[in-house]
C-alpha cells in the first residue's frame, strides 16, 4: 500500500506545473524531476526525458519498498501486491519508446535503453511466475538478474545521453 501511494503522489506531481511540482515535491527524491530540460517540446529528447520520468515514478517505489530480507510469506505477498504494476510500467515505457525515432547522434543509446525496458520487462514478468510458484529461490536467482541488467544498461549507455536525458538513473556513468 506504502508503494501504491507514493507512486500516485508521485504521479500527480508530474501533472503539475515544474515549480508546483517542486513545492510540492520531496526534497531530493530522484525519482520525482520536475522540470523538463533536455529539448523542446516534442523533440525525441524531451519526448524521452518525459517517458523515463514517468517510468522511474511507476518503476522506482515498487521495487524498492521492500528487500529480500523480508519472510518468504511477506516476500510473496509484496510481489503479489506490486509485481504486475511494475510489469506494466516497463511494457508501456518500452512500448512507448519503441515509438520514437531517435535522431542520428542518439540512435545507439536508444536501441540500448529500449533493450533495458524489454530485459527488465521479461525479468519482472519472471519474477511474477516465480511469485505465483513460490519458489524462494528463483525470486532471488532473478532480482540478481534484474541487477545484472541494470549494470549491462549503465556500463553500456553513453553518460551524456544518461546525464541529459534519464537524469543519471544509471549512477555508475562515468565519463
Amino acid at each position: 500500500a506504502k508503494a501504491n501511494f507514493a507512486v500516485s503522489y508521485k504521479r500527480m506531481l508530474l501533472t503539475l506545473s515544474p515549480r508546483l511540482c517542486s513545492a510540492l515535491g520531496i526534497d531530493n527524491d530522484p525519482e520525482v524531476i520536475c522540470e523538463i530540460n533536455a529539448g523542446a517540446p516534442g523533440t525525441y529528447d524531451a519526448e524521452v526525458e518525459r517517458l523515463f520520468k514517468v517510468f522511474r515514478v511507476e518503476f522506482a517505489p515498487r521495487v524498492t519498498s521492500f528487500a529480500l530480507a523480508l519472510s518468504e510469506e511477506e516476500r510473496f505477498s509484496v510481489l503479489a501486491a506490486l509485481n504486475r504494476e511494475v510489469e506494466v510500467a516497463t511494457r508501456e515505457a518500452a512500448e512507448k519508446l519503441a515509438a520514437l525515432s531517435p535522431p542520428d547522434g542518439r540512435v545507439d543509446d536508444h536501441k540500448i535503453l529500449l533493450t533495458f525496458l524489454e530485459d527488465t520487462g521479461k525479468t519482472a514478468s519472471a519474477i511474477t511466475v516465480a511469485g505465483e510458484e513460490r519458489d524462494d529461490s528463483k525470486i532471488e536467482q532473478l532480482f540478481t538478474q534484474s541487477g545484472t541488467v541494470f549494470e549491462a544498461a549503465g556500463a553500456a549507455i553513453s553518460c551524456e545521453y544518461s546525464e541529459t536525458l534519464l537524469h543519471g538513473i544509471f549512477r555508475d556513468c562515468v565519463s
